[in-house]
């Protein structure tokens, strides 16, 4: 059986390139891209994520191998290619990581198909599968799904963006809150991924719930009254989602991170976690403390998570779902904030209402009835989280949270 290098393969192109996974082979591909030499041939490459490179080392890494390669090894090559420069190639190379496993990495050459094994080490020995190889239909559906939008196209992604940005990924999580992967962002929607999100409800000293407009040229929800805050947690930076909250309420409430406001600072100090609430044990401590700390936000988490669809209604009226385990927490603002101050966070137009207040505007909404008589709308419309925690078991926590706040503050 005849072996192929990569390089002998690409020099034969005239049309159409694919390759799919490039460990071991990252100096070849360089130099072609580098050659310039066929300009007209069409090149798409699927590099390995790096979850995938090492749960490879974990068994090319071993003492009981004499030539071992390690995870930073692996890494090399997929580096060389997800950052090579492409702005001035006269080439069609579309260059992405793929987040799936790749059971094998083949190269597609006009057509035509190759394949190599990795076992232990990745290699550059490809053998050429023509329709008499029992695989040749099997590898032929995997190339198709591969370059499917709604498959392999679905879970790769640029290392970086138009912008210069890298490529944001989100661990993925089981019904059973166990963490299952990274992907990308964009993967989330429209499927059976799982994210892990926070809600954070922020109250005033009143029992106030802060609420808030998104923009008419939002990228979605667009001109929606939201909850107070929301954002997904990061697996780089937090330990757990109640390091998330700051994080979180500091970017979404302040225009200018660098420069904060006087009622905020960017660094969090002013932020305190008080641990969870419980109406049945907390209903009046810790209250008697915050009444001494008028200059400081407290939260507090609600026990246990909420799972859920958490749908993001698009500009042209389709809707993406976006699956969630959502852990939610209480917020109280320092005494300085008022309904005036609301105009210092120019981020987007804010409210302050009694969740009570809020149930019935919902409710008289949804029956064509007016609402101006409380509310600045006349005809507001409410995105599907602020709709769940207005209809779900949330609401009682809210309304719960929002009297205890106002008869003890």
């Amino acid at each position: 059986m005849n072996s192929y290098t990569i390089k002998k393969l690409l020099s034969a192109a005239n049309e159409t390139v694919i390759v799919i996974g490039t460990s071991g082979v990252g100096s070849e591909l360089l130099e072609y891209f580098c050659s310039k030499e066929k300009p007209s041939v069409s090149i798409q490459v699927f590099c390995e994520s790096d979850n995938f490179l090492f749960s490879r080392s974990l068994i090319s890494d071993s003492f009981l191998l004499n030539d071992r390669i390690s995870f930073s090894d692996l890494i090399i090559d997929q580096r060389k290619i997800i950052n090579f420069d492409l702005s001035n190639n006269p080439m069609q190379i579309d260059v992405q990581i793929c987040y799936l496993d790749i059971p094998t990495r083949m190269v597609v050459i006009d057509g035509e198909i190759y394949v190599n094994n990795w076992v232990l080490f990745p290699n550059n020995n490809y053998t050429k599968i023509d329709e008499e190889n029992e695989s040749y239909d099997e590898l032929i559906q995997y190339k198709k799904l591969m370059l499917d939008k709604n498959v392999g196209r679905k879970y790769s992604t640029p290392y970086k963006n138009k912008k210069g940005e890298v490529t944001e990924t989100i661990e993925l999580f089981d019904e059973e809150r166990i963490r299952r992967g990274i992907f990308p962002r964009s993967s989330f929607y429209d499927s059976d991924f799982i994210k892990l999100v926070v809600w954070v409800y922020i109250f005033d000293r009143e029992g106030r719930l802060l609420i808030h407009k998104r923009a008419s040229n939002a990228k979605d929800n667009q001109g929606m009254w939201d909850k107070s805050v929301g954002g997904h947690a990061d697996y780089i930076q937090d330990v757990d989602t109640s390091k998330t909250v700051p994080r979180e309420v500091i970017e979404e409430l302040i225009t200018d991170e660098n420069i904060g406001n006087q009622f905020i600072k960017t660094n969090d100090s002013d932020i305190l976690f008080l641990g969870d609430w419980r109406y049945d044990k907390r209903n009046t401590y810790p209250f008697e403390e915050i009444k001494n700390l008028k200059d400081k936000w407290v939260f507090f988490k609600l026990p246990g998570h909420y799972r859920t669809t958490s749908p993001r209604i698009l500009p042209d009226g389709s809707k993406k779902n976006n699956e969630v385990i959502a852990d939610t927490y209480l917020f109280i603002l320092s005494d300085e904030i008022s309904l005036e101050s609301l105009n210092d966070f120019k981020n987007s137009s804010y409210m302050l209402i009694k969740p009570s207040q809020l149930k019935t505007v919902y409710d008289r909404s949804k029956n064509g009835m007016k609402v101006d008589d409380i509310f600045k709308d006349q005809s507001p419309k409410f995105t599907p989280d602020l709709e769940y925690a207005l209809t779900s078991k949330l609401r009682k926590h809210l309304n719960e949270f929002s009297k205890v706040i106002s008869e003890t503050l």
